[in-house]
Formats: C-alpha cells, sequence, structure tokens
C-alpha cells in the first residue's frame, strides 16, 4: 500500500495536531501519523494538568480555530477550562529581590493564561478527526526515511501493515525522543540538569486571584500556576535524588515541605492531589532541517520549564512554518523547497537561541548558593523590580513577542 502527500507531519501531540489544523486552510493533502490510537478526553479530576499559555500562544490558538472552546464552559457542568495570569511574581528563597509583572502595567487582562490540558486535547479531539484535506492515521508506526530528490519516502506499520508514503515535506512532530530527528542524522546535543520536576495540584487559603509565582531556591526553581476552581498548579524543580523521597511523602508531609520553598503567599496549603514526576534535560540541534524535511516542538529544542517557555516556543514553530508554507501554496512553490525551509531555520533560531539561553541561564544562576552569586541574584532581582523598561522588555518577552513575528502572533500585541 503506498499514498502521495504534500505534507507529512509525523506525531500528533499538541504541536503537530496544531500545525495540522493550520496547514488545512491550504489546498494540499497533509497526514498526521501518530503511533498511539486516539483515545477519549478523561472526565475532569482534581488533578487535571495544566499549560501556561504565553499571550502570543492564545493569538495563535484563537487563529487556527482552538481558543473558542477553551473559553466556552462545557456541557458537562465544569468550569471553562481557561485561567487568565494576571501577574508574575518572581523571588528567591532566604534572599531579598521581588520581581512582579502586572498585566494591568500594559493595559492588558492577562499576560498569558492557565490552561487545562485535558481540555486543550479536547478540543483537539474534536477538530482533528474529519478536518477537511487532512488524513489522521493512528496506529502508524514510523520505521524508515528516506529523503529523495523529489520526495520523502516514508515507511510505516498502519495498523499492522506494511505501508509507503510519499510527500513533498516530511515535519517531525514527534517529541523529545523524535525517531524522525534520529532517521534524518539531524544531530543533536543534550544536557542532563540533574533535576526532576514534581507537577501536582494544590489548594491554598488565600485565592490565588491570577497571581503566578516563581520561586527560585537552591535546589531549582519552584513555579505556582493559577488553575481552575481556586486551585494552583505546582511544579517543583527537585534534585534528581531528592525525587523518589518526594514522591513517596505523606500528603501532610508534602504540603509542608512545599509550603517551607514557597512561604505563605497564599496562606496556608489545603490540599494536593495525585504527584507525577518527569527528569529534566535540555536538548538542541544545530539546524533543525534536512532534506524536504524538517523537525518542530521538542523534537527541534526541549528546554528546562523555568518560566513556562517550553509548549510556546513549538506553537512559535507553528505559526512561522504555517507562515512561510502559506506563502509557498500561495504561489504554487514546493512545500520541500530547500531554499524556503532554510529560510524557516534562520528565521526560528534568533528566537530559540534566545529562549534556551535565558532558560538555562536562569536555572543555573539560581541553583548556585555561593555567596557572590546570591548577592548578584538578589541585585538583580531589585534592579528589574525598580526598572520598569528592563521589567517592560522582560514583560514583552514572556509574552511571547520578541523578534520577527508572523500574523498570527500579532493579535492584541501589546504596546512596550
Amino acid at each position: 500500500m503506498s499514498d502521495r502527500y504534500d505534507v507529512v507531519i509525523a506525531g500528533a501531540g499538541l504541536v503537530g495536531a496544531s500545525l495540522a489544523l493550520a496547514l488545512a486552510r491550504l489546498d494540499w493533502r497533509v497526514a498526521v501519523l501518530e503511533r498511539a490510537p486516539f483515545r477519549e478526553v478523561a472526565p475532569p479530576t482534581y488533578d487535571d494538568r495544566t499549560l501556561a499559555l504565553s499571550l502570543a500562544s492564545r493569538n495563535i490558538l484563537s487563529a487556527i480555530g482552538l481558543w473558542e472552546g477553551l473559553e466556552t464552559r462545557p456541557d458537562d457542568g465544569s468550569t471553562a477550562g481557561v485561567t487568565p495570569i494576571r501577574s508574575v511574581q518572581v523571588t528567591q528563597k532566604g534572599g531579598p529581590g521581588l520581581v512582579t509583572i502586572s498585566a494591568q502595567d500594559h493595559g492588558l487582562d492577562a499576560l498569558g493564561y492557565v490552561v487545562q490540558a485535558r481540555r486543550l486535547g479536547e478540543q483537539v479531539l474534536k477538530t482533528l478527526p474529519g478536518c477537511p484535506g487532512v488524513d489522521l492515521l493512528v496506529t502508524c508506526e514510523v520505521t524508515d526515511i528516506q529523503p529523495g530528490a523529489d520526495d520523502v519516502r516514508v515507511s510505516c506499520q498502519l495498523a499492522g501493515e506494511d505501508t509507503v508514503i510519499e510527500t513533498k515535506l516530511l515535519i517531525g512532530a514527534d517529541g523529545t525522543a523524535s525517531r524522525v530527528r534520529e532517521a534524518l542524522k539531524i544531530s543533536s546535543e543534550r544536557y542532563d540538569y540533574d533535576q526532576t520536576a514534581i507537577i501536582a495540584n494544590v489548594t491554598p487559603q488565600v485565592h490565588h486571584d491570577g497571581r503566578a509565582f516563581e520561586r527560585m531556591t537552591d535546589t531549582g526553581p519552584l513555579a505556582m500556576l493559577p488553575h481552575v476552581e481556586e486551585r494552583c498548579g505546582v511544579v517543583w524543580c527537585c534534585r534528581t535524588s531528592e525525587a523518589e523521597s518526594i514522591l513517596a511523602m505523606s500528603d501532610r508531609d508534602f504540603l509542608a515541605a512545599v509550603q517551607e520553598r514557597f512561604g505563605y503567599r497564599l496562606g496556608l496549603l489545603q490540599r494536593v492531589g495525585v504527584r507525577a514526576s518527569y527528569p529534566l534535560a535540555r536538548l538542541t540541534v544545530a539546524s533543525p532541517v534536512a532534506q524536504r524535511s524538517v523537525i518542530v516542538g521538542n523534537a527541534a529544542h526541549t528546554i528546562h520549564p523555568v518560566a513556562a517557555q517550553g509548549f510556546n516556543l513549538g506553537l512559535r514553530d507553528v505559526a512561522a512554518l504555517t507562515e512561510m508554507l502559506t506563502q509557498a501554496a500561495e504561489t504554487g512553490d514546493d512545500p520541500g523547497d530547500a531554499t524556503r525551509l532554510q529560510a524557516y531555520a534562520d528565521w526560528r533560531e534568533p528566537d530559540v537561541s534566545r529562549t534556551v539561553a535565558f532558560t538555562d541561564g536562569m536555572v543555573r544562576a539560581f541553583s548556585q548558593s555561593f555567596g557572590p552569586v546570591a548577592f548578584a541574584r538578589s541585585a538583580g532581582l531589585l534592579a528589574l523590580q525598580l526598572a520598569p523598561g528592563l521589567r517592560g522588555a522582560l514583560a514583552h518577552r514572556g509574552m511571547g513577542f520578541g523578534g520577527q513575528r508572523p500574523p498570527a502572533m500579532a493579535l492584541a500585541e501589546p504596546a512596550r
């Protein structure tokens, strides 16, 4: 069995699915290959996980038709899946200095949003299957990739049957352990932070009121994100050697440990849900493009969750690549043209490099307890709070508006 497409996307995660929906408006045949079967979204629970979205990411999701459904209250009577971030407070444990970035200071209702991952997945499940111009091929495992002068031959097992799919352009959106990246021999560099993220939902005594917190500690950052129904999403980055014991704590001891690191800005922490964990590492590539191929999202750049930039960076890949491919469709050009793909890589490089450097620098700077370094951190936080121009530039980048931007990101862009 064989078939031909203009574009094939390997990976139907949130980045790959968003890209497929963005490309659906083009007069092209698009296929999305996904190893796992699509599952029904689970009913809402206390443990629903969160995604922190920048204002630019909200604009991108709106442009491809996923945002409106997130803001609408679902039929099951649960709350809407979006919580606005009205301010962000950055502090360090054991030292002075506080940086507060407020949406009000920029004439905005929100700096960004915390979205229930379940609700975003639900919107994808509603929208992607049956989308005109897009074939969703599930239980499809890529076994070989052969780029050629005119197309890419993708060999795969589709529902147990050997299949060859030919495409003008192959896009790898298959995550950090990308098989597409490996098959294309795109070199990557990995750095292990020796940290593990412990994630859970908690209910504080004081309502978060749209406030997000980033607390820097000598073992890694601890984030507290505003969530639905007065909950907060906790992301505690600890030393990997400590992760197992933290996961084994009783609920009472876990809440006390988080409280000791976070403080009492939201009063007492009163309830905690199920805890989960994942190791933290940085992965980067020299170039995201190969012959008639490109990788996006975590396949091209996996970063530390400090400042919650990872998924937002992947959505900016989606917006930029969609803009480049829209130009190709309008002029009747080959979507896999090497010059256009290199132009995409050149466009994305400054944003990716700055975001990787920013997150990596924060982790390294705030994970050292050496006295002069700690003093410099405090001085830096104080300087940021006292310098509106610097704080405004930081907010602008945090909202996802740094560097050259495709039109979809410019909607509702704040003035500096």
